[in-house]
């Protein structure tokens, strides 16, 4: 029985055949009304993999991938919001989510998704200093490429993500791993600065207030409890020793550096940079 999904997931899926070089052929006849074919594979779940960075952390990931031998094209994404456990099938239409439903979703229909906590947060090792660490683009462009080595992997891979990971799927293709082939970014900006935290100079409230008081406790928090066995029980006392509130780097003049007369937070990205083999 054919279901029907939000207009953008035919944008996805048409975006992520272009890199992968798969028929259009996933998508059903009638875009605009968002139309897509049942899903083409049964889904593999694989909570608890552990994946070590060239420094030696250990990040949490999640690979949400189709039930069948062969090589596929994989969709990468990471936040620092404890996602993992919450990505899940969409038990209908309304309730259909990118942010916890894209998985599944994709995998149904012939890609791999690998989700991974930023290091320090969630279940991943390590520790977080500040947003968008320097440490943290890294990962990402190890995870690209450790990806494109897997035997399940045919070498493309595509990255996606909505806000924070917005802003970091821009930095990573900034950092042009040569087996990134396409990137989708929602709700994301290369100019932290002048777009979220201090919009015409002026300090926007939410920023200081609700998502930094938010991102302290999660940050400072130990590892999700269901996850300790993977993670080791001792993990989150060396993680609360070394973390940061990185949302407080917002308010250092310290992070702020000028560019082309504009104001820039935190690592400064230029966008025009970004760039897909």
């Amino acid at each position: 029985m054919s279901r029907r999904a939000p207009t953008w997931c035919f944008a996805w899926l048409a975006a992520f055949a272009a890199f992968a070089r798969l028929p259009l052929g996933l998508a059903a006849a009638n875009p605009v009304q968002g139309d897509v074919t049942p899903g083409l594979y049964k889904v593999r779940d694989l909570p608890d993999v552990r994946v070590r960075m060239r420094d030696g952390v250990e990040l949490a990931v999640r690979i949400i991938r189709p039930d069948a031998e062969g090589k596929f094209p994989a969709v990468m994404a990471y936040y620092p919001y404890r996602l993992l456990t919450q990505l899940k099938p969409a038990s209908s239409e309304r309730e259909y989510s990118n942010l916890f439903n894209a998985p599944y979703y994709l995998a149904e229909r012939g890609y791999i998704s690998v989700n991974y906590d930023v290091r320090g947060t969630g279940a991943s090792g390590g520790s977080s200093p500040d947003m968008y660490s320097d440490a943290e683009r890294q990962d990402g462009y190890d995870m690209v490429e450790w990806i494109a080595r897997q035997p399940w992997s045919n070498g493309n891979v595509g990255m996606w993500g909505l806000s924070y990971g917005g802003v970091d799927t821009w930095q990573v293709a900034a950092l042009a791993p040569p087996h990134l082939k396409a990137i989708i970014v929602g709700d994301g900006t290369e100019d932290e600065y002048g777009d979220w935290t201090y919009p015409g100079g002026v300090p926007r409230p939410i920023v200081f207030g609700g998502f930094a008081a938010g991102m302290a406790a999660s940050n400072f928090a130990p590892p999700d409890r269901s996850r300790l066995a993977i993670n080791g029980p001792t993990s989150g006392k060396s993680t609360c020793r070394t973390m940061f509130p990185g949302a407080l780097s917002f308010s250092s003049t310290k992070r702020m550096a000028r560019t082309g007369g504009r104001a820039r937070c935190g690592p400064i990205t230029d966008a025009s940079s970004a760039q897909c083999s």
